[in-house]
């Protein structure tokens, strides 16, 4: 048996603030669980790409924050983003049975799940026959 640790890819995006405070941007800082993860982020970028490793445990919380950075110094942290990782996904959608009797076959069909409030894709659809 081989032992598996579940691994997340996260995107995270952001906006540039409106205000600069008149000084060029030199940085962002992103926090992850209350630890400055990285404080090199450019200023032109607006996107962080993140792993989380959940270590087999179902409801993994991490929590991150981002602030901004210039010649001043810096921002306070924007609100928290709290992301769990390893719950059970929604049911898909659209479950549809389309019966061809002369062919002695039925066709299934759905749609993947679209509420994935932040969740890892589905691995898989498991699909039951009742007599």
């Amino acid at each position: 048996m081989t032992s598996v640790t579940p691994q997340v890819s996260l995107t995270l995006t952001w906006d540039s603030p409106i205000d600069n405070g008149c000084l060029p941007l030199t940085s962002y800082v992103l926090n992850k669980n209350a630890v400055d993860l990285i404080n090199v982020i450019a200023p032109e970028q607006t996107q962080f790409v993140d792993s989380i490793v959940t270590g087999g445990t179902i409801g993994t919380q991490v929590v991150y924050k981002l602030k901004t950075v210039n010649y001043a110094g810096s921002s306070s942290y924007s609100d928290p983003i709290t992301v769990t990782v390893g719950v059970v996904p929604n049911a898909p959608a659209s479950f549809q049975i389309t019966s061809h009797p002369e062919e002695s076959q039925v066709n299934l069909a759905w749609s993947p799940e679209t509420a994935i409030t932040h969740n890892p894709a589905t691995l898989a659809y498991k699909v039951y026959l009742d007599d």
